[in-house]
């Protein structure tokens, strides 16, 4: 008996601190006119395990009338060795795309779940620095005004739903003697695992639900007839 409670004690232990563990998600974004570079970073225990995604770079195929992309992707422990090359068609794309939105639409209240854990999310960190120009002084001028206003409303959507622990820094800077554009985005994000936990079993309860209802509306037409 006295085992069963100290097995029963040391297991609540663990998934106590399993669920008020914290992950962290840096994502860094850079881009120079056509050359873009991404990491996007999951990591907890400390960083002790971590897990990269690179921003895969894009090719468009002429002659297979087709889109490229070249993953590298890290391992938990271990970086990758060598690049993934991945094909697709537009159609490809399209299929996606549509199976997409049959998933958002299986799942009643998506949206209102997603808010909720955005909710319990904390962002420790925001930078947003961009560069631009087109050799036009007015056009250059206008670009600038129209890219505070992307940014301001994009940071307000953000920080209207999760919970800012420092103030974003951002700026647009007018480069008026040639053409350029150049923009670093830098974001940290923590969250604890139980959080994150609640909302896919909220996502597949719903779903569940969905399918269900689905299933007994055929059903009773088939009766029906």
């Amino acid at each position: 008996m006295l085992y069963l409670v100290i097995a029963i004690v040391l297991f609540i232990i663990i998934v106590s601190a399993l669920w008020c563990m914290k992950i962290s998600i840096h994502v860094h974004y850079m881009q120079a006119n056509l050359h873009a570079e991404g990491v996007i970073r999951l990591s907890f225990l400390k960083g002790w395990m971590s897990k990269t995604w690179r921003v895969p770079n894009v090719e468009w195929d002429d002659e297979e009338l087709s889109v490229k992309f070249k993953k590298n992707e890290d391992h938990w422990f271990k970086p990758s060795e060598q690049s993934q090359i991945e094909e697709e068609t537009p159609r490809d794309l399209l299929h996606q795309w549509e199976a997409s939105r049959a998933f958002l639409r299986k799942v009643k209240g998506f949206y209102v779940i997603v808010q909720k854990f955005m909710a319990t999310v904390n962002v420790h960190e925001i930078q947003w620095k961009t560069q631009l120009g087109t050799g036009d002084a007015a056009t250059t001028g206008t670009m600038t005004g129209m890219i505070w206003t992307v940014k301001t409303t994009v940071i307000s959507f953000f920080s209207n739903r999760m919970k800012l622990k420092q103030m974003p820094k951002m700026s647009v800077l007018p480069f008026y003697q040639a053409a350029v554009f150049h923009t670093e985005f830098t974001c940290i994000l923590r969250f604890q695992v139980g959080h994150a936990v609640l909302m896919v079993l909220r996502v597949l309860k719903h779903r569940k639900k969905s399918t269900h209802t689905v299933y007994s509306n055929v059903q009773s037409v088939k009766r029906g007839a």
